[in-house]
């Protein structure tokens, strides 16, 4: 039977979830829609880095739109993130807490490097464009280049978004792998939630795939949180209690031995049965004829 505490476990995250969805929702519109708006105020036809700086140039204001969108989707998809590792760490102590600022963190610098990016990369396309020299040939694609590695604004932006995907990155796979011990996600969604989190931090090799996959994994938890995916909520979350599943490698359990019967059970008494008087007269006759 569920304790009192467990009951008001139960009605806050009730009321959490229900914030965390709709936060969930927008975050991942937000980032979306953001990547979209950044993509297209570029020229995918650009074939040099000249071409692509002289192009970013021409749109700076729907890039820099693009990225605030994007950043304000990330802040809010921390609190997804958030409320899944707090849930975990009221079911059980073994979570550390000194871990939860990651979880905050990495989105926030993601935040900042995309800004800080589209800025630097704004200041270094009209620095390129008004220097008065030719914007396309090798030496405009030189001067593009050396431009861009000499950026100290880039360069600050690049480290961020290496730390920002590296702490969220690790924030995910961390509250995944707690979250289905305790019983919050089922071993596929807590395996693939891992899975996501590690192809995100490779994205600089893996492209969107981990992007993408993340951004699927947290609607998935908002709505696994509200009971409102396939097969109904979770235990663990309907109990406010960790709810372990089973080692699919640990021995089955012995069965219980039967309890054997007790005379008190049955009615009556326990007699012995005589011999049937049929085969006692048939004994009888044998020794007659013996003796006959």
């Amino acid at each position: 039977m569920a304790s009192e505490v467990d009951n008001q476990v139960v009605e806050l995250e009730s009321r959490q979830a229900r914030v965390v969805l709709a936060t969930t929702i927008v975050g991942v519109i937000g980032a979306m829609a953001g990547l979209i708006i950044q993509s297209s105020g570029l020229d995918p036809n650009a074939s040099d880095d000249a071409e692509r700086l002289a192009d970013r140039a021409d749109h700076f204001g729907s890039i820099i739109t693009g990225s605030i969108m994007t950043s304000v989707g990330y802040v809010l998809l921390a609190f997804t993130v958030l409320f899944l590792f707090n849930a975990v760490a009221r079911r059980t102590d073994r979570v550390r807490d000194a871990l939860k600022p990651l979880i905050v963190l990495g989105p926030v610098l993601l935040a900042i490097s995309g800004v800080v990016t589209s800025i630097g990369y704004d200041s270094v396309a009209q620095d390129f464009v008004n220097a008065g020299l030719p914007i396309s040939g090798e030496d405009a694609v030189d001067r593009a280049q050396d431009l861009v590695g000499d950026s100290t604004v880039l360069q600050v932006g690049a480290f961020t978004a290496l730390a920002g995907i590296a702490a969220f990155a690790f924030g995910i796979i961390y509250s995944s792998m707690w979250a289905m011990r305790v019983g919050l996600l089922t071993r596929f969604w807590g395996t693939l939630g891992m899975a996501f989190g590690a192809a995100f931090l490779l994205s600089q090799f893996l492209g969107p795939i981990g992007f993408l996959g993340v951004l699927f994994w947290m609607v998935h938890v908002a709505l696994i949180a509200n009971g409102r995916w396939m097969g109904g909520p979770l235990p663990a979350w309907e109990t406010g209690t960790a709810v372990p599943w089973p080692d699919p490698k640990a021995p089955a359990p012995e069965p219980e031995p039967e309890e054997s019967a007790n005379p008190e059970d049955f009615e009556g008494s326990a007699t012995e049965v005589s011999e049937r008087p049929g085969r006692r007269d048939n004994k009888r006759k044998r020794k007659r004829k013996q003796r006959g």
